[in-house]
């Protein structure tokens, strides 16, 4: 029998595959492949729904072979999303740690719910069935907008603190990622598809492909982060390839070895310690940071919105986090005349405080 330093293992947990695990298999598989586009939102997909099938199984199942087709029942559903959230003994393994957030339960559903029709389309669960079960389906639930407002200060910082990185080539990398995210609000997966062939010099811009919903974009660069991108490209080379490549310790750039969307956010993190910023800012909060600054700056949103690659001016709006302080900065800049003014205009054309004075 298997064994494992000397003891046999406990194969009680154990199960036959049957011809339904490999069918939900393909259909899985299928599902996560659906969003084709976006290598985060695959593994965000597949990690939810192997988590919610590990936490209603008592850890007995995978994503696999979860019976997914039971929660299409509406008082499955709502009983599952419940025991989500309290960390009941449903949750097996998991209980210890506790229920997940009101946010996550309803994230966990959401997936789960997009999967069941994607089920249903394929003619693994009945339409029927699963009528119900979506009229209940759960709404995100959010008391106030993910992420913060990246201040200019703090990009500075951090910019600061990948220019004194001793590793020169490591640097100027950096300082080039960082000054993209910034300069053009690209997202991390679009960051790290990057090829050197995709830029271009008049006028400074950068080919984007595979952007998230579909399509590539042409994203302008601006002038302040040209400097950063020229001096990494005078280091790697004009080969074509990935743009950010590894850089081992000994400064070598590895020119085929690409950069993940993972490691970006990595690295970002490992600034942000060397900061003391204080809290861990997100590739995405430069994204927030491009779109406020460029409100802030009085441009109007269907410019930014074309300037960020949003379809509808709306994605745009959520990109806000301009506070009541800076909202109040700009109500200031609204003149209305003050009773001083009034009594000016009045001291200067006597017939209108007569007529001012008739008609009182």
């Amino acid at each position: 029998s298997a064994r494992t330093e000397g003891r046999p293992m406990d194969n009680s947990g154990l199960r036959a595959v049957t011809d339904r695990d490999i069918e939900m298999a393909r259909h899985l598989d299928a599902f996560i492949n659906s969003y084709r586009n976006s290598p985060a939102s695959r593994r965000s997909v597949a990690s939810a729904l192997t988590s919610t099938a590990k936490r209603l199984s008592r850890n007995a199942d995978d994503a696999c072979t979860f019976p997914w087709e039971g929660l299409a029942n509406a008082e499955v559903f709502d009983a599952s999303r419940r025991n989500l959230e309290e960390g009941t003994e449903a949750a097996g393994a998991y209980a210890e740690r506790g229920g997940v957030s009101a946010a996550t339960a309803d994230r966990y559903m959401a997936v789960a719910m997009a999967f069941l029709v994607f089920l249903a389309r394929r003619g693994f669960i009945d339409w029927g069935k699963l009528e119900a079960a979506r009229l209940n389906k759960p709404r995100i639930h959010r008391t106030k907008p993910l992420g913060r407002r990246l201040l200019r200060s703090e990009v500075t910082e951090l910019l600061a603190a990948a220019h004194r990185q001793p590793n020169k080539p490591k640097a100027a990398r950096d300082c080039a990622m960082l000054a993209l995210l910034a300069g053009t609000g690209a997202r991390r997966s679009e960051l790290a598809n990057i090829n050197y062939e995709h830029l271009t010099d008049e006028p400074p811009s950068v080919y984007l492909p595979r952007v998230k919903g579909g399509g590539d974009r042409t994203a302008l660069i601006p002038r302040t982060a040209k400097p950063y991108l020229d001096q990494w490209v005078s280091i790697r080379g004009a080969s074509p390839g990935p743009l950010f490549n590894k850089v081992l310790k000994n400064g070598a750039v590895e020119a085929s070895h690409r950069l993940s969307d993972q490691t970006i956010w990595w690295h970002i993190r490992q600034l942000a310690e060397r900061t003391g910023l204080g809290w861990e800012p997100t590739p995405h909060d430069f994204r927030r940071f491009f779109v406020t600054d460029l409100l802030d700056s009085g441009i109007d949103v269907l410019a930014v919105a074309r300037l960020v690659g949003h379809r509808s001016p709306y994605s745009t709006q959520r990109y806000d986090r301009r506070g009541p302080e800076d909202l109040r900065h700009h109500l200031e800049r609204l003149d209305i005349p003050s009773p001083d003014d009034l009594e000016a205009l009045l001291d200067d054309d006597p017939t209108s405080r007569v007529n001012h004075d008739v008609n009182l």
